[in-house]
């Protein structure tokens, strides 16, 4: 099963895309300018904080009870939360990078 990033996360994205390119180019732009850019940057470093800590419990729950093909299972189930998550993480890493660029672009 392959991770999915969650619609939260793709609609965030789709948004700063979407103000970036209005804003373009970003060198031209004054504060006023940026901020919605600003704005959706930090909205897609919010969605993604949030589904980062929401796939905490699917990683950490692994119960011993159940027998070897339940906990095959959750192993499995937790190795692609695991996959899913360090996706998140390296997106909220250039999320963040994109977010301070754009703060120091304003002075």
């Amino acid at each position: 099963m392959n991770p999915t990033i969650p619609p939260t996360v793709v609609a965030a994205l789709a948004a700063l895309q979407a103000a970036i390119t209005l804003a373009s180019p970003l060198a031209n732009q004054s504060l006023l300018g940026l901020a919605p850019c600003i704005n959706a940057a930090l909205a897609l470093v919010q969605a993604l904080d949030s589904a980062i800590a929401g796939l905490a419990p699917s990683i950490d729950n692994i119960s011993p009870s159940g027998g070897p093909v339940a906990i095959i299972a959750q192993v499995n189930a937790a190795y692609t939360a695991a996959q899913l998550q360090a996706q998140l993480v390296t997106m909220r890493g250039y999320a963040g990078r994109v977010l301070l660029n754009l703060q120091q672009a304003t002075g």
